[in-house]
């Protein structure tokens, strides 16, 4: 005569991922089984964003990923707007990071510009809330070229206006 028996786990989290030993005895032996439960789940928010290399059109982006969810990382979104709207919609651009990379370069950005950047990580399971937004400034560069149809005309005896392109 064969037995079924069965344990449901209801209810469980991450925290509940772990190695369980099933015993089972009888006046004719005894055996138990082990069995590693894994219980999956979308990755946590990216945290400890940092920034490098900021110039005047492009800085590099660095973060974590502390919980993956107990499943592989498959990528990252890099989302960054030029206004500081709590929407995230159609302003929004993205940069797509494959696999488990934690880094990024933003490039062909504006000078003098304050973007404002949250990253969301990426699983087999979902996506992740997105970390906290950071506000980051491109600097200034030197002009292109000089001044074209500079124009000067006289606004009274001590002072003129200079007009250029």
């Amino acid at each position: 005569m064969q037995t079924l028996s069965e344990l449901r786990v209801t209810n469980s989290s991450r925290s509940d991922t772990g190695i369980y030993t099933c015993s089972a005895t009888s006046d004719i032996g005894a055996d138990e089984a082990v069995i590693k439960l894994i219980v999956q789940g979308i990755p946590d928010a990216p945290s400890n964003v940092t920034v490098m290399n900021i110039t005047s059109r492009s800085f590099s982006l660095h973060w974590e990923v502390t919980d993956n969810g107990n499943s592989h990382i498959t990528g990252s979104i890099v989302q960054y707007q030029t206004h500081s709207d709590t929407e995230w919609n159609g302003q929004t651009s993205q940069l797509i990071v494959s696999s488990a990379e934690t880094v990024a370069t933003l490039r062909g950005l504006t000078p003098i510009t304050s973007y404002y950047v949250r990253i969301i990580a990426e699983n087999s399971l979902g996506k992740s809330k997105p970390s906290e937004v950071l506000e980051v400034s491109t600097e200034e560069e030197a002009p292109s070229g000089s001044p074209t149809e500079v124009h000067v005309h006289s606004t009274g005896a001590q002072s003129m206006k200079v007009m250029w392109k």
